[in-house]
């Protein structure tokens, strides 16, 4: 499994651009995508390992279309963070058998740590994502390609000038976040500190930030096909 993710919110904006016309979100389409298993997601639960927590399709069949709205992000409204959050409580069975599979599911010591851990952080709530791995897989099954090809004008288009020195800043960003922390790159984030990082380089023009997450996502999945060394 890729240990590269998508947050619902980037997920439920590149369904959007499918629409026609498109749409900024499509949440609902998110929503009957998971309920249909079409669409499989989880959570990274960070015990003393951290453990990759699936959510069955079941689980969505009880999520309506108000709650999937979580994914829209408007700032001071708590019912619109931009995230779908969970509780490990709901994924009992889940949680077992992630940690029966992992290698310290045979040490009983170890075990009962992390059913105090899990019970000391019940209300603790986690984001809900989809592996890119995931994402390619459903691209394939409908044969689609993500970011939608360019319509090309007859005058032509010209790269934006400025990629040149914000490339600068995202290979800069992405080796700050390989020594400073062990948690994985979150591609919305990622865009929108590259974006801000460009303008304080007094970088004129940068690319938005929704276009620089699109180069992340092709960088990071680049990085899964090659090898050196």
């Amino acid at each position: 499994m890729s240990e590269l993710v998508i947050s619902l919110h980037e997920i439920a904006s590149r369904l959007g651009k499918f629409r026609r016309p498109p749409r900024p979100l499509d949440p609902e389409t998110l929503l009957s995508l998971l309920k249909s298993g079409e669409l499989k997601t989880g959570f990274h639960y960070p015990g003393q390992v951290t453990l990759w927590i699936a959510i069955p399709p079941k689980y969505w069949l009880t999520v309506g279309a108000d709650k999937i709205r979580s994914v829209y992000y408007e700032d001071d409204n708590e019912q619109r963070p931009g995230t779908f959050k969970v509780r490990i409580g709901e994924f009992a069975a889940e949680y077992l058998k992630a940690l029966s599979q992992a290698k310290i599911g045979k040490n009983a010591a170890i075990v009962q740590e992390e059913f105090k851990i899990a019970l000391e952080t019940a209300g603790r709530r986690y984001d809900v994502v989809i592996t890119e791995d995931e994402w390619a897989s459903y691209l394939k099954r409908h044969s689609l390609e993500y970011p939608l090809p360019e319509k090309r004008s007859t005058s032509g288009r010209h790269e934006n000038p400025s990629w040149r020195d914000v490339s600068v800043i995202v290979g800069a960003y992405l080796i700050k976040h390989m020594q400073t922390t062990t948690e994985l790159v979150k591609l919305e984030h990622a865009a929108e500190q590259i974006f801000h990082l460009a303008k304080d380089h007094n970088i004129a023009n940068p690319p938005a930030a929704a276009t620089i997450k699109d180069h992340l996502s092709k960088i990071l999945a680049t990085v899964e096909s090659i090898s050196i060394g």
